[in-house]
């Protein structure tokens, strides 16, 4: 455990410049009004013209998880007090994102992230042994001192997914465009079992800050094939290609 601990603080250190770096990138960096993308010249391959960190950064996400390679670790649980308080279902131009109101939240080691928003990608950005899953949401937190945590939660199609409902009924198609949605069941999207993978990464669009803390939950969840293609007609392909581990650790929790 402690060789863990030593590992991850490491890390971080090593990542701190990368981020320094970042503050000063201009959003369009000389691409005018253009903006980042996942397919052409501003696609992944050339997100480091609108943020350095994208390009040379050395803790990216997402990444490759590689089950052999994983620490089994004795990492406490993650403690969910999610309550069902939403604000509105967002189509921000990349993709599909539900923004909550205050009130929801886990604990780590003893500190308190706020749940801030999540939102969707198809494929999933992570691989597990090399392949992508179907979906994933990516669920925003954030410490009282600023520092990020997302919680990935995998999906493949199988059958409907009763917890999305509600949001894939109000999901807006043009880009800009949101619905008031008063309430979602948050808790109900997750698996039951929710062991998880832990590892330090970054945002994985633009500015692609690091020093993020990584929890994909190791269960997969369903998704329903109409669900599926629903969000596909409007968003697919929107998930980077997997990053360089350039030595970190992955570690099993509970």
């Amino acid at each position: 455990m402690k060789k863990i601990i030593i590992a991850l603080a490491a890390f971080a250190l090593l990542v701190t410049p990368a981020i320094a770096a970042d503050r000063g990138d201009k959003k369009d960096n000389g691409h005018g009004k253009k903006h980042w993308s996942y397919e052409g010249d501003t696609g992944p391959a050339n997100w480091g013209d609108f943020s350095k960190t994208c390009a040379t950064g050395k803790a990216q996400s997402p990444i490759n998880i590689v089950r052999s390679d994983v620490i089994t670790g004795h990492l406490a649980p993650i403690d969910f007090h999610y309550s069902d308080h939403a604000k509105n279902v967002v189509n921000n131009g990349h993709g599909i994102q539900l923004n909550l109101k205050k009130g929801s939240y886990i604990v780590v080691d003893g500190e308190r992230f706020d749940l801030l928003q999540f939102h969707f990608h198809s494929p999933s950005e992570e691989q597990l042994n090399g392949k992508n899953q179907d979906m994933v949401a990516h669920l925003v937190h954030k410490s009282a001192k600023g520092q990020l945590a997302v919680v990935a939660v995998l999906f493949n199609a199988d059958d409907k997914n009763d917890a999305l409902k509600s949001i894939w009924e109000k999901m807006p198609s043009r880009a800009g465009d949101k619905e008031s949605l008063g309430s979602f069941d948050v808790a109900a999207m997750l698996p039951e079992n929710k062991a998880y993978y832990h590892f330090m990464g970054s945002l994985t669009t633009p500015p692609c800050s690091e020093n993020v803390k990584w929890y994909v939950l190791q269960k997969t969840v369903s998704v329903g094939s109409k669900q599926l293609s629903a969000f596909r007609k409007l968003y697919y392909h929107t998930n980077r290609p997997v990053q360089a581990l350039n030595g970190r650790v992955i570690v099993s929790g509970n």
